[in-house]
């Protein structure tokens, strides 16, 4: 439900899955729009799925076309620092 609505604001582009890991594609400006906790629920909302089901994985968060913004492994979220 969290993703889907942050879906529709237009943040989350789409999320796909491949045993235990994933990535979740965002769209770059609305992403750093939205504040730091923000970023991680959505990210750690986005692994559920792999860590419910393998207890362990990697799900990877970046832009459409552009930076990798972080990854959840294990179940911790781990942003990636940006440089412009």
């Amino acid at each position: 439900m969290l993703l889907e609505t942050w879906r529709q604001k237009g943040v989350v582009y789409i999320v796909g899955y491949k045993d235990s890991g994933g990535v979740m594609f965002v769209h770059t400006n609305a992403w750093r729009r939205i504040t730091s906790h923000l970023q991680s629920r959505l990210a750690l909302a986005a692994y559920c799925p792999i860590g419910s089901k393998f207890g362990s994985g990697r799900l990877d968060i970046g832009g459409r076309i552009g930076p990798v913004f972080g990854a959840v492994v294990d179940g911790r979220w781990q942003k990636r620092k940006e440089t412009h």
